[in-house]
């Protein structure tokens, strides 16, 4: 499974580079995306957040990479409530 790997990409950017770093926010966003992937929603959510912060902070709400992030969250969010709430 991918989550460890991500977990531990995740540690070693904060521990590198800290938690307001872009490269930290990207692994925020690879294990946000992971952890949706794998129905973990409310913890997938919480990371997505984290990321979406620090870009938000670092670019501001305008710039492509925050949007990336805010675009993904919202994916992540629509896939969420298509699982629990359509039986395809």
């Amino acid at each position: 499974e991918a989550t460890p790997l991500k977990r531990e990409s995740l540690a070693i950017r904060q521990r590198l580079f800290g938690d307001n770093d872009a490269r930290t926010a990207l692994a925020m966003l690879g294990l946000a995306m992971n952890l949706n992937f794998v129905g973990q929603f409310p913890e997938s959510e919480v990371w997505f957040r984290k990321a979406l912060a620090t870009n938000t902070a670092l670019y501001g709400t305008e710039h492509p990479a925050t949007a990336t992030i805010a675009n993904s969250r919202l994916t992540a969010m629509f896939s969420t409530f298509t699982a629990r709430h359509v039986n395809i």
